[in-house]
């Protein structure tokens, strides 16, 4: 099962120049969670692998780039999204950025989002999301002076 998460805006904002603009300890805390469940197997392209610092820990990190990269344990170049993707039988979590999402959001199976009830103009927008239907939802939760939600959705 292919799962996508994210954590976006109400206008469906990932990030502005390159850098998340909210602050959610709580959402990072249900991110590290959900990510080390259903096979820990994480797959990200190389910039939000960047943006994060390092590889995640007890997870299987999947890792698109064109590039030839020399990654760290736990890390596995992907050169081919397609045929990793066809190949690929495990649970696998989706990531980020804007374009492995947009180029996994039809394979995609379930969404977990959690959205913010705020605009932060960003540059960066997950794809659209109308083939899938709101199964669950949690919340509203305020942090940071910021109101948002967790919701899970399947493919319709």
């Amino acid at each position: 099962m292919i799962r996508t998460i994210a954590a976006i805006d109400k206008n469906r904002g990932l990030a502005k120049n390159g850098q998340i603009p909210w602050n959610l300890p709580n959402d990072k805390h249900r991110f590290r969670d959900l990510t080390l469940n259903y096979g820990a197997n994480v797959l990200m392209g190389y910039r939000t692998y960047l943006s994060m610092g390092s590889y995640l820990l007890k997870r299987h990190n999947f890792i698109v780039s064109h590039n030839n990269l020399k990654l760290p344990k736990d890390s596995i170049l992907v050169s081919n999204l397609e045929d990793f993707l066809k190949s690929f039988k495990n649970d696998l979590w989706i990531i980020g950025g804007q374009s492995i999402y947009e180029q996994t959001i039809d394979l995609t199976d379930e969404l977990y989002l959690t959205i913010i009830e705020a605009n932060f103009k960003c540059d960066q927008l997950f794809p659209e999301y109308n083939q899938f239907m709101l199964v669950n939802k949690e919340g509203p939760f305020i942090e940071n002076n910021l109101v948002y939600s967790y919701q899970t959705f399947r493919r319709l």
